[in-house]
């Protein structure tokens, strides 16, 4: 499996609109094929920042998801609300705390 993590920075006068993208984007993105879970995570300090976390069986479903016109047409009208430029990284898990 990989988690995806992204880092997203918003004009602050676009995260209500942001949320309620995510708010419908996430409820069609549980049926996609190989997403495992999927979170929104909302930094304390810095009220604009961002990041999802989605994990995926492997990077093949995660392409065929980027390919799609869910992916494609959220994807159009977030980026319009950023503020900075977004991040990404794509990773593994080494360890997880589990014996």
């Amino acid at each position: 499996m990989i988690t995806r993590i992204v880092k997203l920075s918003f004009e602050p006068n676009q995260i209500e609109a942001f949320l309620d993208i995510f708010a419908q984007h996430a409820l069609n993105m549980q049926e996609v094929a190989g997403c495992v879970s999927l979170q929104l995570l909302r930094d304390e300090t810095e009220p604009h920042l961002f990041f999802t976390i989605s994990v995926w069986r492997d990077t093949h479903y995660l392409e065929q998801y980027r390919q799609s016109e869910l992916f494609k047409n959220t994807w159009f009208k977030v980026k319009l609300m950023f503020r900075d430029r977004p991040q990404a990284w794509t990773t593994q898990m080494i360890y997880d705390g589990k014996n």
